[in-house]
């Protein structure tokens, strides 16, 4: 805190180091950012979105190589891709068949891994960059408090006639 003659009083951290801690949060932002971009999972390749008897078929001619199982609530969601052509699917079944398909994948020598259902903590795990960023952001750059000037000592009269 400085104090300057006839000049208010600063509260708080220099410019300079606003404005560095400022553009280190911009690129950390946009490193989040890419992170959370580029981690979708499908690594740029595009996925079909399979129908259910498109998904049987494919099954029944044993064209599938992957197959990752994401159990919901009601439903599963199945990430995978195909042995010809090499393409990557996306296809929506029910949580009763997971059992069975997950089964028949397997005999037929494809890659199967059943994943839980995304659950708080991990849905917490995932924003939590951006609740640290907002966090420090709100640190960083709040107003910061002004204190009111001193007050005069006593005895003193506030205001002096000029001349």
């Amino acid at each position: 805190m400085t104090f300057a003659p006839g000049g208010e009083s600063s509260v708080g951290m220099p410019r300079q180091i606003r404005a560095v801690l400022f553009w280190l949060l911009m690129i950390l932002l946009a490193m989040v950012l890419w992170k959370m971009a580029s981690s979708s999972g499908n690594n740029g390749a595009p996925e079909e979105k399979l129908d259910y008897t498109q998904f049987m078929q494919q099954m029944d001619q044993k064209n599938i190589a992957t197959a990752k199982i994401y159990a919901m609530q009601t439903t599963a969601v199945i990430h995978g891709t195909l042995r010809e052509p090499p393409e990557r699917f996306t296809v929506t079944i029910a949580k009763e068949q997971i059992p069975s398909v997950s089964e028949q994948l397997r005999n037929q020598n494809a890659s199967v891994q059943v994943v839980a259902g995304a659950t708080w903590t991990s849905s917490l795990l995932n924003v939590l960059p951006l609740l640290v960023l907002l966090a420090a952001w709100i640190f960083l750059f709040r107003r910061p408090m002004r204190r009111p000037p001193p007050s005069t000592p006593m005895g003193e009269p506030q205001n002096r006639p000029i001349g």
